[in-house]
């Protein structure tokens, strides 16, 4: 493995890490990546990964100071390990004829919204949903490069471009809270600065829109309820919410009468809190309504089974 830097104009100002071939085992290269934390961009050394290539030209300048030539930079798809999941697009990668391994940039991956974590055996790689979609493992345990297979996809012309409509319109449609395919198309003439979203030529199924759209038989009412105030209290503690309230809380705390259906809330900064706050409620509640809390219907979660509110009880 080696420095390098790409001239750009005279300047050398682009940073990474490159790994000249020839002793490389050219079967394994063919169907696997590393994840490198140092490059700036992907790199590729087989052109026929490509779906699509510019033709700018640079130059890495490895350690002992030879020039060796980067094309790009271009694309390339890839079918993950798991065929059920959707091919992964890889934008700003550059052919890399001299390099002996296809390298799989972290800094692109992250400024592209991926999440990355790394451990001494293994990388795993988290989109936008927080899916994971690579999990690369080390060789060995002696070996800290961590690699993951892949296969590549080598689409038409056709198909590339339905695949960039596609990429455009799921891209889109995520962004703006999965609305129909009419308001999606009719959202560029309202909105300042939104490109046109053209429709992909063959449908496209939304796995969140499948799940938001399927329905339950409504659950039969029923007639057993508590006799008296407090005699079944129902508790749950939700969080933590992706945004924290004005005074920074994150948690909420739910406590539901089940004879009367009168409920409160406390909105909780942590977890440890629940003890305190679910007292305070049951104290305030006892005093309010002349009875004692017979019993407490949760979903026996930690912050439930505490000793401190198992002693309580």
């Amino acid at each position: 493995m080696y420095r390098y830097e790409i001239e750009y104009n005279g300047l050398d100002c682009y940073h990474g890490a490159f790994a000249l071939g020839g002793d490389s085992d050219k079967t394994f290269a063919q169907h696997h990546w590393m994840i490198d934390s140092g490059c700036t961009d992907h790199l590729s050394p087989f052109e026929d990964d490509f779906a699509h290539l510019e033709n700018q030209v640079h130059h890495a300048i490895v350690a002992n100071r030879q020039k060796v030539p980067m094309y790009g930079p271009g694309k390339i798809i890839i079918q993950l390990k798991n065929e059920w999941a959707e091919p992964l697009v890889l934008s700003k990668v550059w052919y890399a004829p001299h390099a002996a391994h296809r390298l799989m940039s972290v800094p692109t991956l992250t400024s592209q919204g991926y999440r990355c974590t790394i451990n001494d055996r293994e990388s795993n790689i988290w989109d936008a949903n927080e899916c994971l979609v690579i999990q690369a493992k080390a060789l060995s345990p002696d070996n800290n490069l961590h690699w993951f297979k892949s296969k590549r996809i080598t689409p038409t012309h056709g198909s590339i471009n339905s695949l960039a409509k596609e990429d455009s319109y799921n891209l889109w449609h995520h962004h703006l809270g999965h609305p129909s395919k009419n308001a999606l198309c009719a959202a560029p003439s309202h909105v300042t600065g939104m490109p046109s979203v053209a429709l992909p030529d063959t449908d496209i199924s939304c796995k969140g829109c499948a799940l938001g759209k399927m329905h339950d038989r409504p659950y039969p009412p029923s007639g057993k309820h508590a006799t008296h105030p407090l005699g079944l209290v129902h508790s749950d503690l939700v969080g933590p919410m992706p945004t924290e309230s004005r005074t920074h809380a994150c948690y909420v705390l739910t406590f539901i009468d089940d004879h009367s259906g009168f409920a409160v809330v406390a909105f909780l900064h942590n977890k440890n809190a629940v003890s305190q706050h679910f007292k305070s409620m049951v104290s305030w509640a006892e005093t309010f309504t002349s009875h004692s809390l017979t019993s407490v219907h949760s979903d026996q979660g930690g912050e439930f089974m505490a000793r401190t509110l198992q002693l309580f009880f």
